[in-house]
C-alpha cells in the first residue's frame, strides 16, 4: 500500500474516532444517549479542524505502525493538548463577547465536552495503534516461522534484542527465538520471540530447520564464547558474532559483525609477533589478564608465565586454560605479590620474557579512594619493580595497561595510573636502546568484574534499587575482546615514548543505557526504582580518553597515540619509590599527595 494512502486512512480513522469521542462525551455529560444531531456533528467537525492539522504537524500520521513506541504516544498526547488549548482559547473568546450562537448552533461547545472528547481521542487512538502494532507483530511472527532463513539469537540482553531489526533487514535472516542462560528469562518473550534454554534447542532446531545462530554476547570472555561455540557446533549451526561497541543504543546501523581484528588491522611488520615467544602476564586472574591469556594461546607462544596474588583466581584460570590449550603451550602459574622485588627479579631473570603485559592493579575507584595508601603503593611499587628489573633484559616489549581515568585524574586510582604512564614512558629514555616501553589506555570494559553492566543486571534480577550517579553522566565502553585484541596489536607499532589510546567511539549516556537494559529485561516498572545518587568523591561526570590536542593517528586506524612531555629521571623515580615506602611504613597520606604534586 502506498504511503500517501496509508496516511489518508489514518486521518479518516481519526475523524471517526473524534466523532465517536464527541458522541460519548456528550452522552456522559448529559447522562443519556442522544441522537446524532447537526449540532453534535458540527461540534465534531470543529474539533477535526484542529486535531488533524496539529497531528499532521507532530507527524502522528507518518509513523510506521509496527514501530509504534512511547515517542509516538507523546506526540499524540501533544496533539490532544494543543488542540484542546486552541479550543479553550476560542471558547473563552466567544464567551467574552457573549455571542448568541454558542447557545444555539454550538450548544455542545463547552469546557467539559471539549476536555472529555480530547481525552477519549487520546485514549482510543493510542490503544488502537497499540492493537495494530500487536496484530502486525503476530502476523510477522507467523510469517517468520513459515518462511525462509530462520535463525536464533544467543543472548536476550541489550545487544541481542537491539540487533533484531539489523538481522532481519540487513542480513535477511528471520529471528524466531532467543537462547539465554539466565533462568529468570527462560520461558518469557521479548519482541514476541520466545526465550529458550540451550537444553531445549535440539528439537526446536530440527522442527524449524534452523541453520544459523547469532551470538549477542559482547561482555563474554573468549573462554566463555569458546565454550558456547563448542556446544553450538554439536548442533551443526553456522555461528556469527554480533558486537556493539560505543554504539548509539537505539541505532541499528551501529551493530557490526565481528571479524578478526588482528588479521584485519594488524601491522604488516610481523603478522605473528607472539609465535614462539615467552610472555609474562601480571594480574592474569583478573578480567583483562584472563582475556590476554585466552587470545595469546591462539598465537602459539612458546610459554606463558602467568602471575597473580589471588590463589583462587589462579586455580580457576588454570582449569579454564587446560580446556582451551589445544596447542599445548607451556603455561607456568605463579602465585606472587609484585611488590616483593627479589621475588619478581627471580621470575623475570629466570624466564627472560620477550613480552610483559602488566595488567595487575587495584582498579575499583571507590575502593582505591577509600584506601589510598595501600592501593597507590600496590599500583606503583609493583610497576616500578618490574620496570627496574626489566633493565637487565634485552629486546623486551613492556605494555602497561592504563585507563581513561588517568586523563586529568580526580581520584587516586586515576592519579596512580597517570603517574604509571609517565614512569613507564620514562624508561624509554633511561634505557633508550635495550627495550620498548609503552602504555595502552582505554575506557570501561563491558563485563569486567565490578563494572557497571553486570552490577545493573544483578540489581534488576534482585528487583532491588538501581543506582545511577547522574542523568548526564557518560562513559566510554568497549567489549573485552576488542580491548585486548587492540592491546596485543599495539606492541607492533613503532612509536616509542607514546601512550596508545584505543578508539572507543562516542561516550554513552549511563542513565539511558540503564533504562535500555531494564526495558530489555522485561521489567519496565523498575525504571521507577532508579535512584540518582550524585557523583562520588573523585568521580567525574564525563571521562576523556586523551588530553586535548595531544592525540595523533597511528598505522592502525583503531589505535591513536598520545605523546608524553613529562619524563622522570632515574633519581626522580627513586624519590617516588622512597615516598611510597614512607607512606606505607608511617601510614601517612601526605607522602602519596606529594608524589602526585608534579606538573604534568
Amino acid at each position: 500500500m502506498k504511503a500517501d494512502l496509508k496516511i489518508l486512512i489514518k486521518i479518516l480513522f481519526d475523524i471517526i474516532i473524534i466523532l465517536i469521542s464527541s458522541y460519548f462525551s456528550v452522552a456522559i455529560i448529559d447522562g443519556q444517549l442522544s441522537s446524532l444531531s447537526k449540532s453534535l456533528l458540527f461540534f465534531a467537525i470543529l474539533l477535526c479542524t484542529t486535531i488533524v492539522p496539529v497531528g499532521t504537524y507532530f507527524n502522528i500520521y507518518h509513523d510506521i505502525s509496527r514501530y509504534f513506541n512511547l515517542k509516538n504516544v507523546i506526540y499524540i498526547l501533544l496533539t490532544s493538548f494543543f488542540s484542546y488549548s486552541l479550543h479553550i482559547i476560542i471558547l473563552l473568546f466567544l464567551k467574552y463577547f457573549d455571542l448568541n450562537f454558542t447557545k444555539t448552533i454550538l450548544i455542545f461547545y463547552n469546557f467539559k465536552n471539549i476536555f472529555l472528547t480530547h481525552l477519549f481521542f487520546f485514549l482510543i487512538t493510542v490503544n488502537l495503534r497499540l492493537l495494530l502494532k500487536s496484530f502486525l507483530k503476530i502476523k510477522n511472527s507467523n510469517n517468520v516461522k513459515k518462511f525462509s532463513n530462520p535463525c536464533l539469537i544467543y543472548g536476550a540482553g541489550n545487544t541481542g534484542v537491539s540487533s533484531i531489526n539489523y538481522i532481519s533487514n540487513a542480513r535477511n535472516f528471520n529471528p524466531i527465538a532467543f537462547v539465554d542462560d539466565d533462568t529468570n528469562k527462560i520461558g518469557r518473550y521479548i519482541e514476541n520471540l520466545p526465550i529458550m534454554s540451550f537444553n531445549s534447542l535440539e528439537i526446536f532446531i530440527k522442527k524449524n530447520k534452523i541453520k544459523k545462530i547469532f551470538l549477542g554476547l559482547p561482555s563474554a570472555s573468549s573462554f566463555r564464547l569458546n565454550e558456547i561455540k563448542q556446544k553450538l557446533k554439536q548442533l551443526q549451526l553456522d555461528i556469527e558474532e554480533i558486537k556493539t561497541v560505543n554504539s548509539q543504543i537505539d541505532k541499528q546501523e551501529d551493530f557490526n559483525f565481528k571479524k578478526n581484528i588482528i588479521l584485519k588491522n594488524g601491522t604488516k611488520e610481523n603478522s605473528k609477533p607472539y609465535k614462539d615467544k615467552k610472555i609474562i602476564i601480571t594480574g592474569a586472574a583478573g578480567t583483562i589478564g584472563e582475556e590476554i591469556c585466552y587470545q595469546l594461546i591462539n598465537e602459539h607462544p612458546s610459554e606463558l608465565i602467568l602471575i597473580d596474588k589471588n590463589e583462587i583466581g589462579i586455580s580457576n584460570l588454570q582449569q579454564k586454560l587446560n580446556k582451551i590449550n589445544t596447542s599445548k603451550t607451556k603455561i607456568k602459574l605463579v602465585l606472587a605479590n609484585l611488590c616483593f622485588y627479589s621475588l619478581i627479579e627471580k621470575i623475570i631473570k629466570e624466564n627472560k620474557p620477550d613480552f610483559i603485559f602488566h595488567a595487575a592493579a587495584y582498579k575499583h575507584v571507590e575502593i582505591v579512594q577509600d584506601n589510598p595508601i595501600v592501593s597507590v603503593f600496590n599500583n606503583l611499587i609493583s610497576l616500578i619493580n618490574i620496570l627496574k628489573i626489566s633493565k637487565t633484559q634485552n629486546g623486551l616489549n613492556f605494555v602497561f595497561i592504563s585507563t581513561d581515568k588517568a586523563v586529568e585524574p580526580l581520584n587516586y586510582m586515576g592519579k596512580s595510573k597517570r603517574l604509571g604512564e609517565i614512569i613507564t614512558n620514562s624508561f624509554n629514555f633511561i634505557e633508550p636502546k635495550k627495550n620498548k616501553y609503552c602504555s595502552v589506555r582505554f575506557g570501561n570494559v563491558i563485563g569486567s568484574s565490578g563494572s557497571l553492566i553486570p552490577k545493573i543486571q544483578n540489581q534488576i534480577s534482585n528487583n532491588s534499587e538501581i543506582t545511577v550517579t547522574d542523568t548526564e553522566a557518560t562513559r566510554y565502553f568497549m567489549t573485552i575482546n576488542d580491548a585486548v585484541n587492540l592491546t596485543l596489536q599495539s606492541t607492533q607499532l613503532s612509536n616509542k615514548g607514546q601512550i596508545y589510546v584505543l578508539d572507543m567511539g562516542k561516550p554513552i549516556n549511563i542513565y539511558e543505557l540503564v533504562k535500555k537494559i531494564i526495558i530489555n529485561s522485561g521489567k519496565e516498572n523498575l525504571i521507577n526504582n532508579i535512584k540518582i545518587t550524585g557523583l562520588r568523591n573523585g568521580e567525574k561526570l564525563h571521562e576523556k580518553l586523551y588530553h586535548s590536542n595531544m592525540s595523533q593517528p597511528t598505522s592502525n586506524k583503531l589505535i591513536l597515540s598520545e605523546k608524553i612531555n613529562k619524563v622522570f629521571s632515574h633519581d626522580e623515580i627513586e624519590i617516588i619509590e622512597c615516598k611510597l615506602n614512607s607512606s606505607l611504613e608511617k601510614n601517612d597520606i601526605n607522602f602519596i599527595n606529594e608524589i602526585f604534586s608534579f606538573k604534568d
